[in-house]
């Protein structure tokens, strides 16, 4: 995993704002694989996504499940929306 794919993982994951650090950390608190917890320290993330530390071989999976996770709320949420959405008028795109 590359530093790079480390930030567009976090952006993803963020579903707004700017701050992907924090939601990689408390993306892969409870994930650690050793001892679960709340968040990882934002500095850790940090130092992967600069490449001052290597990112452990369990952090693609677990951000890969959580990507996976928030991809099936948005869905479940974009469905609602979808089933209280009027059709639209003739000719326009929707």
């Amino acid at each position: 995993m590359t530093p790079e794919l480390l930030a567009r993982a976090g952006e993803a994951l963020r579903a707004g704002g700017d701050d992907w650090v924090r939601t990689v950390a408390e993306a892969l608190g409870p994930r650690h694989p050793t001892s679960p917890r709340e968040s990882l320290d934002r500095r850790m993330i940090q130092r992967w996504a600069t490449g001052a530390m290597d990112i452990p071989p369990w952090v693609p999976g677990a951000l890969a499940e959580a990507l996976r996770e928030a991809g099936d709320r948005l869905h479940d949420v974009a469905q609602e929306l979808d089933a209280v959405t009027t059709p639209p008028l003739p000719g326009l795109i929707r």
